[in-house]
C-alpha cells in the first residue's frame, strides 16, 4: 500500500464534504446522515503497481452488531479470530470493494491516481452516489441492515463476506429490533450457508449458532435483570 498525498487527502475531503460524508481520518470517511444505530462509512487505500491505483470499501454495518459478532466467533477458540475487534467505525469489517460493483479497473481500482487525482476521486464518488449512497437510503435502522444483510445480492453477496461474522450480526441486530429470540434461532437456521467456511471446518455450524443463541439468551436475561 503506497501512502497518501496531500493532494488526495485534499481531494477526498473536498469532493467527499460535497457528498455529504466527514472525514474519521485521512482515508475514512462517514455519510454524514448515518444514524446513532448504523453506520455508512467508505475505506479508501492507495496500491502502488506500476502506477499508484485508488481503491475504496463500502460499509453498511453497525458497530455493536459486529461487536457481538466477533465475541461470538472468539468464543469458538480459533486462533485466527483472536485477535479480530470492532470497537469504532474505522475498524467495520463487513464491507464490500466499490470498485469491484462499480467495474473499475484492475483490481478494482482506479488507475493512474499520479496523473489525475481530481478526476480519480470524481471517479470514487460517482460510484459512491451510484452505488453507495441509495443503500445508505436503505438501511437506516437496525431492521433495515438486518434486511440487506440477509440477501443474496449486489452489492454485498454471501460470497463476498465472512459468513460466520454476517449471520451472528445479522442475529444481534433482529434481536434488539424486537424479534423474539424464538424467531432470530428460526432465522439462523435459514441463514447456514457457508458458515463451516468461515469456522475452518474446525467448528460446527450447529455449535456457533448455539453460541449465538446462548449469548443473546445472556443479554436478555441482563436486560431483565437475571430473571
Amino acid at each position: 500500500m503506497a501512502a497518501y498525498s496531500a493532494e488526495l487527502e485534499s481531494e477526498l475531503r473536498q469532493q467527499l464534504g460535497n457528498a455529504g460524508f466527514n472525514p474519521l481520518t485521512r482515508s475514512i470517511f462517514k455519510w454524514t446522515k448515518s444514524p446513532a444505530e448504523v453506520s455508512h462509512v467508505v475505506f479508501f487505500e492507495v496500491w502502488r503497481g506500476i502506477e499508484p491505483m485508488l481503491t475504496a470499501w463500502s460499509a453498511a454495518s453497525s458497530v455493536s452488531a459486529e461487536r457481538f459478532a466477533t465475541s461470538c466467533l472468539q468464543a469458538t477458540g480459533l486462533r485466527v479470530y483472536e485477535s479480530l475487534r470492532t470497537r469504532s467505525d474505522k475498524e467495520l469489517a463487513m464491507r464490500f470493494a466499490l470498485g469491484r460493483v462499480a467495474m473499475w479497473a484492475e483490481r478494482s481500482s482506479i488507475p493512474r491516481l499520479s496523473t489525475g487525482i481530481a478526476q480519480s476521486v470524481q471517479i470514487a464518488v460517482a460510484s459512491i452516489q451510484d452505488v453507495f449512497v441509495p443503500l445508505c437510503n436503505r438501511t437506516r435502522t437496525k431492521r433495515e441492515l438486518a434486511d440487506y444483510l440477509c440477501q443474496d445480492c449486489e452489492p454485498f453477496p454471501w460470497l463476498f463476506s465472512n459468513e460466520a461474522l454476517r449471520v451472528a450480526a445479522i442475529a444481534w441486530l433482529r434481536h434488539t429490533s424486537g424479534d423474539d429470540l424464538a424467531d432470530v434461532v428460526r432465522l439462523l437456521e435459514d441463514q447456514r450457508r457457508g458458515v463451516s467456511n468461515s469456522l475452518r471446518n474446525e467448528v460446527t455450524r450447529d455449535v456457533f449458532l448455539g453460541i449465538i443463541k446462548q449469548r443473546l439468551e445472556a443479554e436478555v436475561r441482563d436486560v431483565s435483570g437475571g430473571i
